[in-house]
């Protein structure tokens, strides 16, 4: 966990520094979003629901 931070933090200073104050803003909802839809995916294959995974949900 703490590695992930680490990249998180180092990605937010990379971006705020090419980019700016956006830039950075950009990042951090980026990574929100990301950490909802894996999240969201994650309780989905522990509880068993992977019937949007498959595609022919007929």
């Amino acid at each position: 966990m703490a590695d992930a931070m680490g990249l998180f933090t180092k990605g937010v200073k990379w971006s705020y520094r090419k980019y700016g104050v956006k830039g950075a803003a950009a990042f951090v909802l980026a990574g929100v979003v990301a950490y909802y839809v894996v999240s969201e995916k994650i309780d989905a294959a522990l509880e068993g629901d992977t019937e949007g995974e498959s595609g022919d949900a007929a």
